[in-house]
């Protein structure tokens, strides 16, 4: 079961499986605190609020209407947190660069 992500420069992004079934990452809210993977009609499967706490380590996850009939879900619920982490860091960099060299 190969899969390839293909990050947007604006956020988010899109899953594909080598079966062809698709899944895009959007930002579910305004300041990005929630991101979603949807299905390719745009119904919602997993959605992820976080990172917070004291350490940025807790997040809270729900899952959509299809979630059950998605065996992707638990791989999506994974990949989604590990993306919000990865976007977390890499934020956390442009913003050392910014202040140290701007």
């Amino acid at each position: 079961m190969s899969r390839f992500f293909t990050p947007r420069l604006t956020g988010g992004g899109e899953l594909v499986f080598t079966d062809g079934t698709r899944f895009q990452l959007e930002s579910a809210s305004f300041w990005s605190g929630e991101w979603a993977f949807e299905t390719a009609d745009g119904r919602e499967v997993v959605r992820v609020h976080g990172p917070h706490g004291a350490l940025g380590s807790r997040g809270e996850a729900s899952l959509g209407l299809p979630a059950t009939a998605v065996p992707e879900t638990p791989l999506l619920l994974m990949l989604i947190w590990y993306l919000i982490l990865l976007m977390k860091d890499d934020a956390g960099t442009a913003a050392i660069i910014a202040v140290c060299c701007g």
